[in-house]
């Protein structure tokens, strides 16, 4: 904790740190070359982790490259969404759309790799997975969509499109 009487410096380390002693700053230490042939700016070439799986992809990619039934999919549950909120559902409405094309990504790793990886650890997924679900359903429930006592299951792409259906003559979920 500072007290009134301590320097305050903008810059650098805390005063009387000494880790970067003999450090001429401007790069790695003499001698380390981990860094040799990598031009910088991404992953090397021919890497393809970003494009396995998409679900760290941002929710603004998403929208944007969405098209056709996708595209409507999205239209339709954000509507629906906002048809049965009761608080305003500002942003949310069309985020949790978004976000479950991300979980949908995330149940596609865990059926091509698995539950378990070939090291014989639990695919990261599953709990990717759960994390954006219980997200989503939080979100319904704070903007009024669904009930707490609610303990339907609308996990899975088909459960949504009914939920939409119904979007039309409905109101909060119970």
């Amino acid at each position: 904790m500072s007290t009134e009487t301590d320097e305050v410096s903008s810059v650098g380390a805390p005063l009387g740190n000494n880790n970067a002693v003999g450090n001429s700053g401007g790069g790695a230490p003499i001698g380390n070359s981990n860094a040799i042939g990598n031009a910088g700016g991404g992953a090397p070439e021919g890497n393809t982790n970003r494009k396995s799986h998409g679900v760290h992809c941002s929710l603004e990619k998403i929208d944007e490259r969405a098209e056709g039934a996708t595209a409507e999919f999205i239209d339709e549950l954000e509507e629906t969404i906002r048809k049965r909120a009761t608080v305003d559902p500002d942003e949310l409405a069309r985020e949790i759309p978004l976000r479950l094309i991300r979980h949908k990504r995330a149940i596609r790793d865990i059926q091509r790799r698995g539950w378990m990886l070939d090291d014989g650890s639990v695919n990261p997924m599953i709990a990717t997975s759960r994390r954006i679900l219980n997200r989503i359903f939080e979100d319904l429930q704070e903007i009024g969509v669904l009930s707490d006592s609610w303990g339907g299951d609308i996990s899975h792409i088909s459960q949504w499109r009914e939920f939409i259906a119904d979007g039309s003559e409905s109101g909060q979920i119970e």
